[in-house]
């Protein structure tokens, strides 16, 4: 598995990154479905997306480029099932505040092994 990037930029003349700019959101998302496919894991999973409450229809989502936190982990679902979340603390709007949103989750019903086995890739691929 490798990790993902979530911004794009140039390397100067001394090594210094300039130029970063965010990527979109649903292209992260690709390249993580990607990765978890590529790894076998996809296929386990009842659905893997990004989360409802990042409005998904906005073609210009950006991934938070000062983000600080990411976390990947598993909970039981509240009637069956287990929920894999990717959560992303980063700065708001005003740079001072922070806010933490899921931005990716999937369901399994292959039970809570399983979903911690998502969780550690998923762990891996955004370099959690």
């Amino acid at each position: 598995m490798k990790e993902i990037e979530f911004s794009t930029y140039d390397v100067d003349e001394k090594g210094f990154i300039k130029n970063e700019k965010p990527r979109n959101l649903r292209d992260v998302y690709h390249d993580v479905s990607v990765e978890l496919q590529q790894a076998g894991l996809l296929g386990d999973m009842d659905y893997f997306s990004m989360s409802s409450s990042l409005h998904c229809d906005d073609p210009v989502r950006l991934f938070p480029l000062r983000w600080k936190w990411i976390a990947c982990y598993a909970v039981t679902g509240g009637s069956e099932g287990h929920y894999v979340h990717v959560d992303v603390t980063h700065r708001g709007a005003d740079l001072e505040s922070e806010k933490t949103e899921t931005i990716f989750i999937g369901k399994t019903f292959s039970g809570m092994d399983n979903a911690l086995e998502i969780a550690g890739a998923l762990s891996k691929i955004m370099g959690a």
